[in-house]
């Protein structure tokens, strides 16, 4: 049973699943070995004992949002796959999210452009009404343009406004 030194340092058996050394931690998140020696001294971040020193659950990392990229693959027998499974998980999170909002933004320029097209499709048709009525065609109604955005102030007049 694993259990918590005075370090904040889990201490007994644990699967090596998902546990990486503290070099390639580092690599995986892109912060040094010392910042998350650091980080584990100060108990922000926790590790486990083992003999082959401490490691750094893959977990931890994801809690934090440390993990940037999958761990360099282990040799076979490691068990490093789930670590490189579970930041390929969370990078594919991430995309689809973002795909989801694009696909959003997307449909809303979509119904804007129909109905855009409905209007001067309305217009056309009023216009080719009142030609063949021998008359002149009436103006087309029209919104008014939105108003420009104030441009960008710089520093010093964000500082003295008159």
């Amino acid at each position: 049973m694993a259990g918590m030194d005075t370090t904040g340092t889990r201490t007994g058996n644990a699967t090596s699943a998902a546990l990486l050394s503290i070099r390639a931690a580092a690599r995986a998140s892109g912060k040094s070995e010392r910042s998350l020696r650091r980080w584990i001294a100060e108990g922000r971040l926790s590790a486990v004992d083992t003999r082959d020193g401490k490691r750094i659950d893959a977990a931890e990392l994801l809690r934090l949002g440390l993990l940037r990229q999958a761990p360099e693959p282990a040799a076979p027998g490691t068990g490093n796959r789930g670590v490189a499974m579970l930041a390929e998980v969370e990078r594919l999170t991430v995309r689809v999210a973002e795909l989801e909002r694009e696909t959003d933004r997307l449909q809303a320029d979509n119904s804007r452009l129909l109905g855009l097209a409905e209007q001067a499709q309305q217009n056309l048709a009023d216009t080719l009404k009142a030609l063949s009525a021998g008359g002149r065609p009436a103006p087309a109604a029209t919104t008014p343009p939105a108003p420009a955005p104030d441009p960008p102030r710089s520093w010093l007049r964000r500082l003295w406004p008159w």
